[in-house]
């Protein structure tokens, strides 16, 4: 665990051991980067996500801490959130959430998905309609009603936990999310009847374990089948006819590649690769497949006449994610 400086701003980092899965951007409260917030990107970190949590607060007091329960520091909070509002610091937030996204692929992790509370489950949800994150979670978070003209630009997976007694939140705010993203094709909402803004804090008197244990395990599942990495397959010989491909091991080289009808490399046609999730092994598209297989193996559909190019395809299993579960998790 470290604090770690990207462009202006410093970020709360949390690592696993061994190599991330994917990483994890844990978005504020107004209370800045405090324990809580840190706690959650720990708790990401066991988990095998690499996890940063940056300052979103810095142009008007770098390194802010405040606690909820202590009624002063509360309300400084909210003094510090009207400054923040004023000064358009949503519209700056989500350049220094991108540009944290840069910071992470740039060390090697690709996948990155971001997890906001109150203020930020405002900007986890301004994340996936305006940065290309792969995928988003908002927690009670404020405003989005205000903004559901932006929803149209999601092009990857969202889920917001709302509680119904939100007192941020109304009854009328909610209705409106709910009219603008039930039927969205990438965004998935959660209610929890009868609780209240901030019931999935990480510590202190606004926690309700249940529902906190609950939404985290939704987090951790949604986030466990969107930031997952594609496995490849190593497949024998295969004929599809709909697509005219020859499905074969990989080469040494990794690379697919079209053959010429004497088995050799062919640089004139464009190489063609095969990306299958890892949920999908054993699934029934992939057990159609392999059954396709051997319909065609069965049918002598491997043998080519004269002139006939063979498209081939690579399928090889990624080694390194072999003994790595692809799906599936626990509580944060």
């Amino acid at each position: 665990m470290s604090t770690i400086q990207i462009g202006e701003f410093s970020a709360y980092m949390a690592e696993p051991q061994g190599t991330p899965r994917a990483a994890i951007i844990v978005i504020q409260e107004i209370f800045g980067v405090n324990a809580g917030i840190r706690q959650k990107c720990d708790n990401w970190a066991k988990l095998g996500y690499l996890a940063v949590a940056p300052d979103l607060f810095w142009r008007i007091r770098p390194g802010i801490e405040l606690n909820p329960d202590v009624e002063s520091e509360f309300q400084e909070a909210l003094t510090l959130f009207g400054q923040y509002s004023a000064d358009k610091g949503t519209d700056k937030s989500i350049v220094d959430i991108e540009e944290t996204i840069h910071a992470i692929r740039a060390r090697g992790v690709q996948k990155v998905g971001a997890v906001g509370f109150c203020l930020g489950g405002l900007l986890a949800y301004l994340t996936a309609c305006r940065t290309d994150i792969n995928a988003s979670v908002g927690y009670y978070g404020v405003m989005i009603d205000q903004l559901l003209g932006e929803s149209h630009a999601i092009a990857h997976p969202l889920m917001l936990h709302i509680p119904t007694a939100d007192h941020f939140v109304g009854p009328e705010a909610q209705a409106a999310i709910h009219e603008g993203l039930d039927n969205h094709p990438k965004v998935t909402l959660h209610d929890y009847a009868g609780l209240d803004h901030g019931f999935a804090a990480e510590m202190g008197s606004r926690r309700n374990e249940g529902a906190a244990r609950l939404a985290d395990a939704r987090t951790v599942d949604f986030f466990a089948n969107n930031l997952k990495k594609p496995c490849r397959l190593l497949a024998t010989p295969v004929r599809a006819m709909t697509w005219g491909l020859d499905i074969v091991p990989a080469f040494p080289d990794h690379l697919a590649r079209n053959l010429d009808d004497n088995g050799q490399p062919d640089p004139g046609n464009p190489a063609i690769t095969l990306d299958i999730p890892c949920d999908d092994i054993g699934s029934d598209t992939h057990q159609r497949h392999r059954k396709n297989e051997a319909d065609h193996q069965d049918a002598g559909m491997f043998a080519g006449g004269a002139g006939h190019r063979k498209n081939i395809v690579e399928a090889h299993r990624n080694v390194r994610d072999r003994d790595r579960p692809c799906g599936g998790g626990e509580a944060l």
